[in-house]
């Protein structure tokens, strides 16, 4: 109507001021609103949407959940049921909060002007994401990589990283020994049992070269261009443990590139048996380094079949030896074969990231081969065997490296040969001298055994041959021999294009005399209780008890001891015990061979021999193989007596005896076995009347 009143008014004008023709009056446009809506950031449980809108004064929009989505039939409905805001030509953000992971929503939107003129309804569905598991990737380079622990507030997991050979050497050789039963689930969990973190709440960890690993009692290598996988588990203690299926990422970082960065290696110690190498590096420079120790033949057949870059990655991925920036100097030490070439092999990493490569060659030299000899009075009566009339010889051959016992020339005298004898002799072929520079004179001494002129120098049976194949020396018992007599031993070993030859002398003791047996000697003659705890219970409650007799040997000398068994082997076979007349002591020395018995057709050894605390068995000691001696001095406090065990060391470690115990020997195998089933230890032994 507006309109029309315009119209006429315009004609009635017109009319008065002119005749002419009547002119087109223009159209009045009306607005037409329009609405755009666009998609903004979207998260597991939020959504942004943008609306603009032109030629209108308000927006309107509905938000709804498209499973119950519905069109609007008409605009004003929309705004009638909608979010109403003013208009905006530029584009306006609305985020929805507290949406469901991975759902679809729609947004209905429209424009208006002046609550009359509408746009037509516009419609975008916008689904929210994946929501992210409990582990979630950040970040990698070459120097290192990051993940975030999307754990809920109060919420304990575990988590770590390893490195990717050994996580697939696991799995691999998990997945083999299991087969069927394998659960990668349960794999994942033990591994974090055994090398996860314990963590709280949701945050982000990164790993990095020299941060602390408290797992590891070291800090990061991170190595680049390799391989990682990172493992987390949701952990409840009071829930019984895992509470949902882990969580693993694996990924490669960052090729590096060719650092001109280096470590300085140097060797600093050299020996035929040890090797000790320096290593330097500018800890503002270098990031860390590995190494490795090789003989130079399997370092040459591996860099033959995997090349340098080969080499590199074995280093980099199962090298034990590390070093790190804060620790510019560390000095490595190895055990070496003499005579052989080793390579050392270092792996580095610069501060950008940057990896180097060096290497460095040790020859080994050869050792001087030496004879070591000894001879002394011997005693084991229980054997048949005295100080005056009997000597032990021990020839310990050091440092014959790469010895070929078989096809190697080695000889000793028939026996102990009377020292007046053997002066005569030398002087009657014109050698003098000490014992050092007679063995200077091997091959005429040789050549006088050889003629049968008193010396009778043979080759070394099979008993003495396995001997030194074993272990290096061997043991040799003379008896038979003239008591308070000097005697002279003599061995020889061509090595190496070389007579070897050494000499050494002893004297017999003196023939004993008979004497009044002392006080002293006859106090430890009797019955007597040792009382104990076993090493099959170790149980101090359930104590067990042996009875001994210690009767004569030798008046004044030794004793023979029956009893210490379970059963009947003690009453058998009686070990011995010395006595030594000037401190009134006993003395137990071991092992001591005691005769022989046949098991299910097999012939073995009765030995008598003390035992040690085994380290790596505590539950059973342990029987010291080459040591031979003093065991145990015995004191006397009637009514008891006291065991006061040798302190000493063997092998590297000092350590005395617990125990007594007959023992199986088997000497084709070299092994020993157990006769009784337990040993008697924090014994106390008692007379008995």
């Amino acid at each position: 109507m507006k309109n029309f009143i315009y119209a006429l008014l315009s004609i009635l004008m017109l009319g008065m001021v002119s005749c002419k023709d009547p002119q087109p009056v223009p159209e009045v446009q009306e607005p037409k609103p329009e609405i755009t809506i666009t998609e903004g950031t979207v998260t597991e449980n939020q959504i942004e949407f943008l609306l603009s809108a032109k030629e209108a004064d308000e927006v309107a929009y509905y938000f709804v959940e498209s499973a119950e989505a519905e069109p609007f039939a008409k605009v004003e409905d929309l705004f009638q049921n909608g979010e109403v805001f003013a208009a905006s030509e530029e584009p306006v953000s609305y985020v929805m909060e507290g949406l469901n992971p991975e759902t679809e929503y729609t947004v209905y939107a429209a424009a208006s002007k002046e609550g009359k003129y509408f746009s037509e309804i516009k419609e975008l569905a916008i689904s929210t994401a994946e929501k992210p598991g409990l582990l979630q990737f950040v970040s990698k380079s070459k120097k290192g990589f990051a993940y975030k622990i999307n754990a809920e507030d109060g919420q304990q997991y575990l988590h770590t990283y390893l490195e990717g050979w050994y996580f697939e050497y696991l799995f691999q050789s998990s997945q083999y020994e299991e087969g069927e039963e394998f659960d990668q689930d349960i794999f994942v969990w033990n591994l974090l049992a055994d090398h996860g973190i314990l963590g709280e709440s949701a945050q982000e960890v990164e790993w990095y070269t020299g941060k602390e690993h408290p797992m590891r009692g070291d800090v990061a290598y991170i190595v680049p261009g390799t391989r990682y996988y990172v493992l987390a588990a949701l952990w409840n203690e009071d829930l019984g443990g895992w509470t949902e299926a882990p969580e693993v990422i694996g990924f490669d970082l960052e090729e590096p590139g060719v650092s001109d960065k280096t470590v300085s290696c140097s060797v600093d110690g050299l020996s035929p048996y040890h090797v000790s190498i320096r290593m330097e590096m500018d800890g503002e420079q270098v990031s860390f380094y590995m190494y490795d120790f090789f003989e130079k033949s399997q370092y040459k057949s591996y860099v033959a079949e995997n090349g340098i870059e080969g080499m590199m990655a074995y280093v980099s991925e199962y090298s034990l030896g590390k070093g790190q920036a804060k620790i510019n100097t560390y000095t490595d030490t190895w055990t070496v074969t003499p005579g052989k070439s080793y390579m050392l092999c270092l792996y580095g990493v610069d501060h950008n990231g940057d990896e180097f490569y060096t290497e460095l060659e040790v020859n080994v030299p050869m050792p001087d081969a030496k004879i070591h000899l000894d001879m002394e009075p011997y005693e084991r009566e229980l054997e048949g065997y005295n100080t005056y009339n009997t000597l032990k010889v021990t020839a310990t051959y050091a440092d014959f490296v790469n010895l070929d016992y078989e096809s190697s020339a080695f000889y000793l005298a028939g026996g102990p040969v009377e020292k007046s004898f053997f002066d005569m002799l030398m002087e009657s072929v014109g050698l003098s001298g000490t014992l050092e520079e007679l063995e200077a004179q091997g091959e005429m001494l040789y050549a006088l055994g050889q003629a049968n002129m008193g010396l009778n120098p043979v080759s070394v049976d099979e008993e003495i041959l396995a001997a030194l194949n074993d272990r290096g020396f061997f043991n040799k018992i003379y008896t038979g021999l003239n008591p308070d007599t000097e005697y002279v031993y003599m061995v020889m070993a061509h090595y190496d294009g070389e007579m070897m030859c050494r000499l050494v002398t002893a004297k017999t003791d003196p023939a004993p005399v008979d004497v009044t047996e002392s006080e002293a000697y006859k106090a430890f003659l009797g019955n007597w209780d040792v009382t104990g705890m076993d090493t099959q219970s170790w149980n101090n409650k359930d104590q067990k008890t042996f009875h001994l007799t210690i009767d004569r040997l030798t008046s004044n000398r030794s004793y023979k001891i029956y009893g210490w068994s379970t059963g009947s082997l003690g009453d058998q076979f009686p070990f011995e015990a010395g006595f030594d007349e000037a401190t009134g002591k006993m003395t137990i020395s071991t092992p001591q061979s005691l005769g022989e018995v046949e098991i299910e057709g097999k012939i073995y050894e009765v030995r008598f021999v003390g035992k040690a605390r085994n380290k790596y068995d505590p539950d059973n000691f342990m029987v010291l193989y080459d040591y031979e001696g003093l065991a145990y001095k015995v004191t006397m406090n009637e009514p008891y007596l006291h065991f006061n065990s040798e302190f000493f060391q063997y092998a590297g470690e000092w350590v005395d005896f617990k125990s007594l115990s007959y023992v199986f020997y088997d000497k084709e195998t070299k092994e020993y076995y157990k006769a009784e089933p337990y040993d008697l230890t924090q014994f106390q032994v008692k007379r008995v009347n």
